[in-house]
């Protein structure tokens, strides 16, 4: 159960500034948060997202906000059984509908765009009554996607596209390269029952959303 990293999370929040929602030129703000040696439940992330619309409350309707979550093997031995892969959750709550899902979520480093390949993702609305509709919307969108730990370097920018309005939404600066085991195969297709198995004990919270009838097809 130990993630030897942690997770780090991260809010970017773009702020509703001059009555243009859909402008790519607003007012974007990073907070960056403390690594944890625990899995992600969905109460910290309702927290998060909680915290987040009583920061911003004053400058509501903020367009969108995303948060991002990367879940690390625990050791060599799960490094190999996923291929290489971390596993990365990126959760966006938006106030248009047709941003959401993700057209992508991809890197940036040394001049090259590397996309992260999407695994699964589910969809769902925020109550009328909830602080966070009222502050970033009510659509939600939380979307898995596999991270290569070789590709987690120093200075490597990670970003999402919505899927309309807004691209290039930078959510972090990866501030330390992290060594991967140097006799792991890395393959864009590691076994779905060993990356789900890994979802379910990192991310306990979506465990009733990765039911089949209720998830896209995760990737094979």
């Amino acid at each position: 159960m130990h993630r030897n990293l942690g997770l780090l999370i991260l809010t970017a929040v773009t702020s509703f500034l001059g009555g243009v929602l859909h402008s790519q030129d607003l007012y974007h703000v990073e907070k960056k948060l403390q690594w944890r040696n625990a899995p992600l439940t969905s109460e910290i992330i309702e927290e998060r997202l909680q915290n987040a619309a009583a920061a911003y409350s004053d400058q509501a309707p903020i367009p969108r906000i995303a948060l991002y979550d990367l879940a690390l093997p625990a050791d060599s031995a799960e490094c190999d059984r996923l291929h290489g892969n971390a596993v990365i959750l990126v959760t966006a709550v938006v106030q248009d509908s047709s941003e959401i899902p993700l057209a992508r979520c991809y890197l940036q480093s040394e001049g090259k765009t590397l996309p992260l390949q999407a695994f699964t993702r589910f969809e769902s609305r925020v109550s009328d009554r909830d602080l966070v509709a009222q502050v970033f919307g009510h659509y939600r969108c939380d979307a898995f996607y596999l991270f290569p730990v070789r590709l987690h370097k120093e200075s490597t920018q990670l970003l999402v596209d919505f899927k309309s309005h807004r691209t290039a939404f930078h959510l972090d600066e990866l501030s330390e390269t992290i060594p991967p085991p140097s006799s792991i195969s890395y393959t864009d297709n590691p076994p779905t029952g060993e990356v789900l198995q890994f979802i379910l004990r990192e991310f306990p919270g979506v465990k009733t959303v990765l039911e089949p009838e209720k998830t896209e097809q995760p990737h094979q």
